[in-house]
């Protein structure tokens, strides 16, 4: 039931309007992710990094950062999305 006054449910403007949005949303974070954060990352790292002992490049190390993040994320998002859901708190989360 809609209980805004003067939202369209299903309205085209509204539609398209998030469709562009999440694109461009997800095309800036692509951008940021891919091309712009590892060059950085690289330049700001030395060539060596010492991690637990063991030394490993700046580009393995970022490419094993961002994996666990992406595996994190991928492993928690389940459960953090159905306690949103189940609290009624989901702009929170």
């Amino acid at each position: 039931m809609n209980t805004t006054p003067g939202f369209q449910v299903n309205d085209k403007k509204v539609i398209n309007g998030w469709a562009f949005f999440d694109w461009a949303n997800s095309a800036f974070a692509l951008v940021i992710t891919a091309a712009i954060f590892p060059v950085y990352y690289m330049a700001v790292t030395d060539d060596t990094v010492n991690v637990l002992g063991m030394k490993m490049s700046n580009s393995t190390l970022y490419a094993y950062a961002i994996s666990a993040a992406y595996l994190l994320v991928a492993a928690v998002s389940p459960l953090l999305s159905g306690i949103a859901d189940y609290s009624g708190r989901r702009k929170f989360l």
